[in-house]
This record gives C-alpha cells, sequence and structure tokens, in this order.
C-alpha cells in the first residue's frame, strides 16, 4: 500500500446534506478515509440516518469509524427518535451516579442501533462557574473526585454497549472563557494544578478503558513553552497525556477548522503538525475542498519527511487495531 493509502485513515471528515455528496465518496472507496462525523445537518430521522450510514459504510473497504457528539442536554446532534437526557452538569450537581450511567448506557444503545460506533463523550473537562465557561452544562462540575467517578461510570457505560467513548478536551478546557471556535485560548496554570485537579477525570476514564482522548485548542505556556497549543504539541499529547497519564488508545484532535488553528496557522500544515505531536485521528469537520487540501499537503509533507511517515504508520497501525473492535 502506498502511503496515501496509511495517511487517508488518520483524517475523520464531515459533509453537508443527509445523503453522502457524490463528490465526497471517492474519499470512502479508494484509500478511504478513517470516519466521519455526523452533525444535525446530515440528520432527517433515524431511519434516513440509518441508511446514510448503512452506504457509508457498504462503500469503504475499511470499516469507518462513525462519530457523533451525543453528550446529553443541548449538546445531542440528534434530537428526536432517540432517548434524550439532561446535560452533565444535572447529573453533576445531583451526584445521581445511576442516572449517569442510564442516561449514557441507553444513550449508547440507540447510538448502536443506527450503526454509530463512537460516542464523542463525555466532556470530562472541571468547571467551576458555568456561567463564565464556555463548557457551561455540559461539564459535570468543579469537584475533581466527584467528576473523575461520573467520568469512569459514564464512560463503563458507553462501552458496555459496544460503543467507543471519547474524554475530551485534554488538557482541560475548563477555566478558559474563549471558545476555541473563535480564537485561541490559553491556560497559565502550572503543571502541578493540572495534574492535581483537571487530569483526574482523564486518569480515572483511562483506567476504565476509554478508547479516545481529544486533544483542544488550547495554550499552555507552562506546559508546552513553545506555545502550540495542546493539539499541535508533542510535549502535551506524548510527553504528558501517554507519558504521564499512560494513554494508550487513540488521540484524536478537536476540529482543525476551528478558529484557534485557522488564525493562527496555515491549515495545510496544522494537519502535519498535529500528527508529529502524537494525534492519531485529525478531525475536519467542513468544507470539502479545504478538506482536501489538507490531505494533499499533508501527503506532500509525508513524502518529504521519514519522521512524518513513521508518525503516519504508528497511527495507522493503532487506527486499525482499534477498528477490529468494531467487527
Amino acid at each position: 500500500m502506498e502511503i496515501r493509502g496509511y495517511l487517508n485513515q488518520l483524517f475523520v471528515l464531515g459533509f453537508e446534506g443527509i445523503s453522502i455528496p457524490q463528490e465526497f465518496k471517492p474519499l470512502l472507496r479508494k484509500d478511504p478515509i478513517g470516519g466521519i462525523i455526523l452533525f444535525e445537518e446530515n440528520i432527517e430521522d433515524t431511519k434516513q440516518l440509518r441508511e446514510l450510514i448503512r452506504e457509508a459504510q457498504s462503500l469503504s473497504p475499511l470499516p469507518l469509524f462513525v462519530m457523533i457528539d451525543q453528550e446529553g442536554g443541548e449538546k445531542n446532534r440528534i434530537k428526536k427518535e432517540v432517548p434524550q437526557f439532561p446535560s452533565n452538569r444535572f447529573y453533576g450537581e445531583k451526584e445521581d451516579f445511576q442516572g449517569t450511567t442510564f442516561a449514557y448506557r441507553e444513550t449508547a444503545k440507540a447510538l448502536k442501533g443506527l450503526g454509530i460506533n463512537v460516542n464523542l463523550a463525555p466532556v470530562v473537562d472541571l468547571v467551576s462557574d458555568p456561567e463564565s465557561s464556555i463548557l457551561g452544562e455540559r461539564s459535570f462540575g468543579g469537584d475533581a473526585n466527584l467528576v473523575a467517578k461520573l467520568s469512569s461510570l459514564s464512560v463503563q457505560a458507553i462501552q458496555r454497549e459496544g460503543v467507543m467513548a471519547c474524554a475530551k478536551h485534554f488538557p482541560g478546557l475548563g477555566e478558559v472563557n474563549i471558545d476555541p471556535h473563535l480564537a485561541l485560548p490559553s491556560d497559565p496554570r502550572g503543571k502541578d494544578e493540572f495534574s492535581s485537579r483537571d487530569w483526574l477525570p482523564f486518569r480515572s476514564a483511562i483506567a476504565s478503558g476509554i478508547k479516545l482522548v481529544m486533544t483542544t485548542h488550547l495554550a499552555c505556556p507552562n506546559l508546552d513553552p513553545t506555545g502550540l497549543p495542546a493539539s499541535l504539541s508533542r510535549e502535551i499529547t506524548e510527553g504528558i497525556l501517554r507519558g504521564e497519564l499512560g494513554f494508550e488508545g487513540i488521540v484524536i484532535t478537536d476540529d482543525l477548522g476551528m478558529g484557534a488553528i485557522r488564525e493562527n496557522f496555515p491549515l495545510e500544515e496544522a494537519a502535519s503538525l498535529a500528527i508529529q505531536a502524537g494525534a492519531n485521528l485529525i478531525l475536519l469537520c467542513h468544507n470539502l475542498e479545504e478538506q482536501l487540501e489538507v490531505m494533499e499537503e499533508t501527503l506532500r509533507n509525508a513524502l518529504k519527511s521519514e519522521a512524518l511517515r513513521g508518525e503516519i504508520f504508528h497511527s495507522y497501525k493503532r487506527i486499525i487495531k482499534a477498528k477490529k473492535d468494531l467487527t
């Protein structure tokens, strides 16, 4: 297999509409991408959604990751015909362990029935003040031990039903008030505070067997003095998430199309930086022309760099191993 075949498996892409666009289908056929991500704009009803996913999987010679954000509360992409549950904050305030397990279990059952195999949940960030945090109700709260317990229960509930869970947003996005969709936030806190608070829920999720962790677009100058966002930082991804927290699963970036990346880096270079940082999956949610440009530029970079090719091959093997759990 040529390098393109390995590289394309590292990309998870979104598309417009309630059916797969004709111009998108080649990305699923030869040298297929690793997966697709679904949004409200892709969903008319559950019958249509199930058929869309069936077609996508039938086009690809390798199993696809089919991803969605179904967190509860307002952050539910599927709004009808599947069980709807409150936000994480609701369960955190009540310290409702049984309710958390039930909500994530029933959600996972519904997703599995539709053919969705990755729920980009739970949010495990600590949020002390939901009024000022960009995450608000999406977080279980600000008590690290409580959030760690609820995170563990959520992960177990999702994955028992045969759906992969994803803990987000590493290294912790709950204490900033700038939205990475718009600009690059920065958190000046030191490693000791992150480790003693923010990383407890991630450690708990990892101990519970979490399959994926999402890195976020957050600059942490006291974790990585280069100022690179966590999603592009090898020090944070490989040094901390893998080296110190011991995570051995799939690392996925948040959407590289967000303003935090777009306003600070050439998008065509960001994917290469993320792969070199240790990310295994690159999320690009919108704009087919841009997606193709990024993939082509990453391929050109890989052909020139033995180190980048090495990272791609390593990620490919990790992805294929994880996909064996999907069948």
